[in-house]
């Protein structure tokens, strides 16, 4: 409502040009001083590839440090829990990184949840397809397309477009909620983020962060983020979590030789 009637007030608002202190400010309007755990009671039914949605809050078309893709498709809707967690993140790494583009978000659930075509989960409002940050700042627009319009692994090789720093930021901040069950993302990213964490000196510290990194084919061109079920959700069902260990241990130099070329690798370690 708050958005809506700024926009009307306004004639659209045109959040990537606002201020970091302008956008604080209209992010604190919009998400109040609710905590990342906040949820609607049963809102989350069933499993994730087998569930529904009761009360779905919906995602704004866009906000603070977010963009919100597809919007004919009308998938922009989940649990509370969930659109907060999306919200709270973007308008972080904006004010992180005022210079970058917006977090792109696509499909999330129906407004019923349940079934719908491209996906064998999005069901029951825990489910989320984010792009992924990019070294030229492009944002695509809700209009352009259909399908997401740049893969970040081409010929099994990491994309000189794929942010490393900021994409890894924007993994951190996510689970920091506390509610990040895993990511499902491409192999290679996952060995580039082994990588960039253990040059970075934030192996140990970014373990809870890795061992969430779920290889997974086909997603090159964005991240899906699944979140646990709420605890307000007793009809939830949930998801085993992923094993302890950042998993990137097993990871060999061959391996990583093999997706990255000497060039990026040097760079990830600037």
């Amino acid at each position: 409502m708050i958005l809506g009637e700024m926009r009307k007030k306004s004639g659209g608002l045109n959040f990537p040009k606002m201020s970091g202190v302008l956008m604080a400010f209209l992010g604190l309007c919009l998400l109040g001083n609710r905590a990342f755990s906040g949820e609607f009671p049963d809102q989350a039914i069933g499993f994730y590839s087998q569930g529904s949605l009761r009360h779905p809050t919906p995602l704004p078309d866009q906000g603070p440090g977010f963009l919100h893709l597809f919007l004919p498709r009308h998938r922009g809707y989940g649990s509370e829990g969930m659109i907060e967690i999306l919200k709270k993140a973007a308008l972080e790494l904006a004010l992180r990184f005022p210079r970058g583009e917006r977090l792109q978000i696509a499909d999330i659930a129906a407004p019923q949840g349940g079934e719908i075509t491209m996906h064998a989960s999005h069901q029951n409002g825990l489910d989320a397809d984010l792009v992924y940050l990019r070294k030229n700042h492009h944002e695509q627009q809700p209009g352009e397309g259909e399908v997401l319009n740049e893969d970040f692994v081409l010929n099994g090789k990491l994309s000189p477009n794929f942010d490393t720093e900021r994409n890894w930021e924007v993994l951190k901040l996510l689970v920091s909620s506390g509610r990040v069950n895993r990511f499902f993302m491409d192999p290679v990213l996952k060995i580039t983020l082994c990588h960039y964490a253990r040059q970075k000196g934030e192996l140990a510290s970014g373990e809870e962060t890795l061992r969430r990194l779920q290889p997974y084919p086909g997603h090159a061109n964005h991240f899906h983020m699944r979140l646990t079920c709420p605890a307000e959700s007793p009809h939830c069902v949930g998801q085993k979590a992923m094993p302890e260990g950042s998993g990137c241990d097993s990871i060999r130099q061959s391996e990583l030789d093999a997706v990255i070329d000497p060039e990026q690798a040097s760079a990830l370690e600037d």
